[in-house]
């Protein structure tokens, strides 16, 4: 029986009763999850068969990404609904159902997560050898890179980063920071600028 079955079947009626609207929730949001952990795995299987350059690609990626965000997000919301059931024997159900869902995505969301911070690293490495520098630009990466590393770790994803790909995570941040710098810098200069005038 695969993740999520055994509690949507139970809607309706539980171990000990009827369930509560609260259960209901939770196991609907459980089944939720696992339909959006269908969706990623037939994406991959997709654009695994998709030949680099093809212009169907860069589409397929984005929708994956997407997908992946959406299971975060539902999955954060299946843990809470968890924490309103007071039933112990489904509250053991459910949660072995949420652990065994995010066990099977954690790692294909892991790889599309770092992949996304690289990009991240990859703009601020090119400004930091010389790129142009767009104003604000430190502050929407950061804000890309706060958000990638909270999706990672509400999926339980970083305790299962590899050695390289943690270094990248570290290394991101870092550039981001001098980034930060450089432009706190470079306002501090245009003001005294301004002031002078």
């Amino acid at each position: 029986m695969q993740a999520g079955e055994a509690s949507t079947r139970q809607r309706g009626r539980g171990a000990s009763g009827p369930l509560s609207s609260d259960e209901l929730r939770a196991a609907s949001t459980l089944r939720q999850a696992k339909d959006v952990a269908e969706e990623i795995e037939a994406l991959r299987t997709r654009l695994r068969d998709t030949k680099p350059g093809d212009r169907n690609r860069a589409r397929l990626d984005a929708t994956l990404y997407d997908a992946t965000m959406r299971l975060n997000n539902i999955m954060a919301l299946a843990v809470f609904r968890l924490s309103q059931i007071t039933r112990e024997e489904l509250q053991a159900q459910l949660s072995e159902g949420i652990n065994e869902l995010r066990d099977r995505v954690k790692r294909m969301s892991t790889e599309m997560i770092t992949r996304r911070i690289a990009e991240i690293h990859d703009k601020a490495a090119a400004v930091l050898g010389g790129a142009p520098y767009p104003v604000g630009l430190a502050t929407r990466l950061r804000e890309a890179y706060i958000e990638l590393v909270g999706n990672l770790s509400g999926l339980g994803g970083v305790d299962e980063l590899e050695g390289d790909e943690r270094a990248l995570v570290q290394s991101t941040s870092d550039a981001i920071d001098r980034l930060a710098s450089i432009e706190g810098k470079f306002g501090m200069l245009r003001e005294l600028d301004n002031s002078e005038r």
